[in-house]
């Protein structure tokens, strides 16, 4: 698709401090924010394809699709050196436009959405629940109060590196950290029944590593549950616009199919319990057979006939998004009533 290649343009629309952070990550790459380049896919493959140059900022990032398994992947990307650094001072106010701690950095509901799909698989009557890049916590709240209203009691830990969401979250009563996870785990006391990552798996720039991680602090028989967005869900993701560009973005080192992600989880010991395209998912810990090769290499065909018609019909994609049709009405309303007021 020769526009995620050649755009001039940046793709999303950016506030006055999300331009700032903008133009003072952009000075700083490969200064004091190291990058890293990925020669293969996860899967081992070498053979790929490029599929965009920049992300929704108009930041120079390539995005690249593996021929062999269909997992999307950023190189360069921010060096695990450097996620520190980015995360406390540039990610927040360049995503979400604002210096000061957002309350919650998701839509209200999602903790107790993630309770929901969880509540299925869960068998004790108290359990400890672990969100990596938990914010303030207000998903972990959300998820709390759904659990008590159900008869679960919950005992609440975080990991969160910017340390204005940290200060937050413990005067919300949750017991949040800064450590970086790799240390949290290594001197964690604690294993825990649920461990939540939402909106996070796609950032991790060593998933294999962090997995080890993640099962060093759960119990054996922990649920996992892992949201992104998904790649094959964007004819429906208006916060995108539909856009393939503007759902890229540097911070997500690899995007997903709930294919894929399966595929890419099995490697590591994860079994899905339950999954969509949107992508919300369960896990469990457990020795998984692999996709056929015929599976994965399917994964490819289906996400590039996908995105080859999401660019061929973006703006009747687009034209779906109930909000733009209520702001359409409104203005055909008020248009209306003006040449009325004329006559």
């Amino acid at each position: 698709m020769q526009r995620y290649l050649n755009s001039g343009q940046t793709p999303w629309s950016l506030n006055t401090i999300q331009k700032e952070y903008r133009d003072l990550l952009l000075k700083e790459l490969g200064k004091s924010i190291k990058l890293a380049e990925r020669d293969s896919c996860l899967c081992g493959s070498s053979s790929t394809e490029i599929l965009a140059k920049i992300d929704r900022f108009g930041l120079p990032f390539n995005s690249y699709i593996c021929r062999e398994c269909g997992l999307i992947f950023t190189s360069p990307y921010i060096h695990e050196d450097s996620l520190v650094k980015y995360y406390s001072e540039y990610y927040h106010p360049l995503t979400f436009g604002s210096v000061k701690p957002v309350d919650s950095l998701f839509e209200r509901g999602q903790g107790r959405k993630i309770f929901r799909l969880l509540y299925p698989y869960i068998t004790k009557e108290k359990i400890s629940v672990f969100e990596l890049g938990a914010g303030t916590g207000s998903n972990l709240i959300e998820f709390s109060r759904e659990a008590e209203a159900q008869g679960v009691k919950t005992v609440l830990f975080g990991l969160e590196y910017n340390e204005k969401y940290v200060e937050s979250g413990k005067r919300r009563g949750i017991s949040l950290s800064c450590l970086p996870l790799a240390q949290y785990a290594q001197n964690a006391r604690e294993k825990f029944d649920v461990i939540i990552l939402s909106h996070v798996l796609e950032h991790f720039t060593d998933i294999e590593s962090n997995i080890g991680f993640i099962r060093k602090i759960s119990k054996n028989d922990a649920l996992v549950y892992v949201e992104v967005p998904g790649v094959l869900d964007l004819k429906y993701r208006y916060v995108y616009d539909c856009d393939f560009l503007k759902y890229l973005t540097h911070a997500h080192v690899f995007n997903f199919s709930q294919s894929t992600l399966k595929s890419t989880l099995a490697r590591f010991g994860l079994k899905m319990m339950h999954g969509n395209e949107k992508i919300e998912a369960v896990f469990v810990f457990e020795d998984v057979e692999q996709q056929s090769a015929l599976d994965v290499c399917e994964s490819y065909v289906e996400i590039m006939r996908y995105l080859k018609d999401l660019e061929e019909k973006l703006s009747y994609y687009q034209s779906k998004n109930p909000n733009k049709r209520l702001v359409n009405r409104l203005k055909t309303a008020i248009y209306g009533k003006l040449r009325g007021m004329r006559k």
